[in-house]
């Protein structure tokens, strides 16, 4: 969650700088992206662990 604020707040630093730099807001982008797919991916993991043993 902390490193999601801080690809956020990079975010924004990135687009309001003059001139944008969209390279480092693309970058920081994936990079949220690939944050929020890891965690999902991981999460749908354990549940399907969990509904097995049961």
């Amino acid at each position: 969650m902390i490193i999601l604020i801080m690809l956020a707040i990079g975010m924004s630093f990135a687009i309001f700088k003059n001139p944008p730099s969209l390279e480092l807001f693309y970058g920081q982008l994936a990079g949220a992206l690939i944050v929020i797919a890891y965690s999902t991916l991981k999460n749908r993991k354990t549940q399907q662990n969990t509904k097995r043993k049961r």
